[in-house]
């Protein structure tokens, strides 16, 4: 009981209810070790399943014909800029979360798995267009009779670099970080 005579919030709960600190660590370890865990087996599981469609390891390697084998490495990198793209999605929005569990080096993280994902994203084209040159195919007579969903990328290219700029030229003009709507600065 406190001096006003209300029992604390902790003793209203009951045993079975409060947190202790050492539970909230434990919880706070096991997340720390859980996200990065799910984050590798997502990798794994989507190369796996690229290299399995390829026909293998061996196949996807292959040395034999130098076009395939770029035209393969094209795939696995737009699928791991896709990948890569996808966890900045994540993470972005809920940094208050992430530097709770990571601390503040997580903002340094984020930015460089930021720009690990835009060169990833522009080394996925640049493996197409080698693909290309090695099998002799103009880039007009390979987009000849793709769907028109495949345009979404070089569309997905242009709003990225537009968004990476401005974050970077906002960490070099030293300008604070974006606020909400309706909050004042005290």
């Amino acid at each position: 009981m406190t001096r006003s005579g209300r029992k604390r919030r902790d003793e209203s709960l009951g045993p079975d209810v409060r947190r202790s600190p050492s539970r909230t660590s434990r919880l706070k370890e096991a997340l720390r070790i859980l996200f990065p865990a799910i984050a590798i087996l997502v990798v794994l599981f989507e190369w796996s399943c690229s290299v399995r469609a390829n026909g293998g390891l061996a196949a996807t390697f292959a040395q034999g014909n130098s076009a395939a084998l770029f035209y393969k490495l094209f795939r696995l990198a737009g699928l791991a800029a896709f990948t890569l793209v996808a966890f900045q999605i994540l993470t972005g929005p809920y940094m208050k979360f992430w530097e709770a569990l990571y601390g503040a080096g997580f903002y340094r993280f984020h930015a460089y798995e930021g720009l690990l994902a835009l060169l990833t994203v522009l080394l996925h084209p640049s493996l197409l267009f080698i693909s290309l040159a090695y099998s002799k195919t103009s880039l007009s007579s390979f987009t000849r009779n793709i769907p028109f969903q495949f345009y979404f990328g070089p569309l997905a290219l242009l709003l990225m670099l537009v968004t990476v700029s401005t974050a970077g030229l906002a960490v070099i003009l030293n300008r604070p970080r974006f606020k909400k709507a309706g909050m004042r600065s005290t």
